[in-house]
């Protein structure tokens, strides 16, 4: 079997078979890295890109006004009510109160939403004589509207006040395109 070969000035005697050769990059480690960088870094900017394209901007929840007992807020997603309603109890919070159970929802020409919470004296309840404890919730509820979520909200927070304590919530994006408000409970 003949190999063809080729004039090598680096080699001593002159000549090297094509099957030796080494390439420029690999003669070059640095250039490599640099070349083996711009590829893993290009990568990264195109799948970074593909994802924002996606995946609306979150804004969060903004007061637009502020009248006691109520209180509004501006928000452009599932998280930004999330926080709005949060927001709104720390808000009531100050007037020994907690946010109405009927948060009204608006839309505004800037595409944002407007969510009022009215903030209501709680009411004490008598403590109920100890049986066995309530069985757990789910730790999620799914929902589809703003108002459904609103509720989702109301429902988490209420069994974790239960035991003294509020609920840390957040928005999960289920693989079927439901939504599903994540939440567990945690000291004040």
């Amino acid at each position: 079997m003949k190999t063809e070969q080729t004039y090598n000035p680096y080699n001593r005697a002159g000549l090297e078979r094509k099957s030796d050769r080494i390439s420029t990059v690999d003669r070059h480690p640095s250039r490599m890295n640099v070349l083996r960088r711009l590829r893993t870094s290009g990568v990264a900017v195109l799948a970074a890109a593909a994802t924002s394209a996606c995946m609306p901007m979150y804004h969060p929840a903004q007061e637009v006004d502020s009248k006691p007992p109520k209180v509004s807020y501006n928000y452009t997603s599932d998280e930004g009510l999330v926080e709005a309603n949060s927001k709104a109890r720390t808000y009531c919070s100050q007037y020994a109160a907690a946010p109405s159970m009927h948060g009204s929802i608006t839309d505004n020409d800037d595409g944002t939403k407007t969510v009022t919470f009215e903030c209501v004296k709680a009411t004490t309840v008598a403590p109920a004589p100890a049986v066995a404890p309530a069985p757990m919730p789910p730790r999620g509820y799914t929902y589809q509207t703003d108002a459904e979520l609103l509720q989702a909200i109301r429902s988490a927070n209420a069994y974790c006040a239960q035991s003294g304590q509020t609920a840390s919530s957040s928005v999960v994006t289920n693989a079927d395109g439901t939504k599903t408000l994540s939440y567990r409970c945690v000291s004040q």
